[in-house]
């Protein structure tokens, strides 16, 4: 089996499968998504209820980030009738593993998720979305279609009941004027998940040291990284900053991993991506005296299972971390052992 496992740095997110020969580079198909870069004003429309739409304005930048693996969307809007801005960071790029386009997203409303791109023929992108909202679930569809310095932009939603509606429409502009996310801006309507809240215990900066198996019956690569933790729009989202280095390897790891509170499947929920190209989508729920993480993905093109289990002290900080794989038809091994130093 041809593969090597890198360990991130990432507290709490199992580390994944990279290539063994060399450092993993960007996919040319990344080159699509050049027309996005730089920034944009727009103004539009949202039918919000009943009654007359209302009139949007937002501010959003692209630029290449992760090694230009990923192009990071930053993009803020503001709504003439309410107080809060929707504030949103997105990582657009290309998932080797499910050969598709992608988006990993976060919101001051607390939603995380990963979605599919689609490139169509007239230059439009296209997401496709299920979303969950007062009990009930939500199909939508978000169209961009950049011609120059103009891009225009539309939502399509569907409910269980009823036909298909434009919700959102509007145009953008290239501008000069750059945004940034607002990491202290307040949730848009949402309020923290007690489980978000429990988590949020472990703000902080990390030392991590670990010892990560490469692959089923290797020995153990060390690894050393920092993990940055820190809550977000009013506590409503947990953020990782993750930089670790594995021992033999030339590259330095970056990841970036965002918890939410998923109403639907009514558990946490952390999607993330990586200077590697990763991209990550597990869920996880608290036990006694720890968390835990899984997920089922395919990585180097074969199947895997994952579960990390996170101790937690009395202050709710990490402690140690274990994490277990199934991959292909290997046997099932621990592959990855931490422990993590307050700083």
């Amino acid at each position: 089996m041809n593969t090597h496992r890198l360990a991130v740095a990432l507290l709490l997110v199992l580390p994944t499968l990279l290539a063994a020969q060399e450092t993993p580079k960007p996919a040319p198909k990344l080159a699509k998504l050049q027309p996005l870069i730089g920034s944009w004003h727009g103004t539009g429309t949202a039918q919000m209820g009943p009654g007359e739409p209302s009139k949007w304005e937002s501010q959003s930048t692209y630029a290449w980030a992760l090694g230009n693996f990923f192009v990071q969307e930053d993009t803020v809007v503001t709504f003439a009738d309410m107080g809060k801005p929707l504030v949103m960071r997105s990582y657009l790029g290309w998932d080797a593993e499910n050969r598709s386009y992608v988006s990993v997203g976060v919101d001051n409303d607390g939603t995380v998720g990963v979605h599919r791109i689609e490139l169509l023929g007239d230059g439009s992108m296209v997401q496709m979305m299920e979303s969950f909202h007062e009990g009930q679930t939500y199909f939508e569809r978000y169209t961009n279609r950049i011609d120059g310095d103009s891009m225009t932009f539309a939502i399509d939603m569907m409910g269980a009941q009823g036909p298909a509606a434009q919700g959102v429409q509007g145009t953008m502009k290239r501008t000069d004027k750059a945004v940034a996310i607002a990491r202290n801006a307040g949730a848009f309507t949402a309020t923290p998940a007690p489980a978000i809240t429990k988590l949020a215990r472990i703000a902080g900066t990390y030392a991590v040291e670990a010892k990560m198996l490469m692959m089923p019956g290797a020995p153990p690569m060390n690894i050393t990284g920092q993990d940055v933790v820190e809550k977000l729009f009013d506590g409503t989202v947990v953020h990782v900053h993750s930089t670790g280095k594995a021992e033999g390897h030339p590259a330095d790891y970056v990841g970036e991993a965002f918890y939410g509170f998923d109403q639907k499947l009514g558990c946490i929920r952390a999607v993330f991506v990586s200077s590697m190209g990763e991209v990550g989508d597990m869920t996880g729920a608290f036990t006694d005296g720890g968390f835990v993480l899984t997920g089922a993905q395919r990585y180097m093109g074969q199947p895997c299972v994952q579960r990390m289990v996170t101790e937690l002290g009395a202050d709710g900080a990490p402690t140690k971390a274990i994490g277990h794989v199934l991959l292909g038809t290997s046997a099932p091994c621990e592959c990855w052992n931490a422990t993590y130093t307050k700083k």
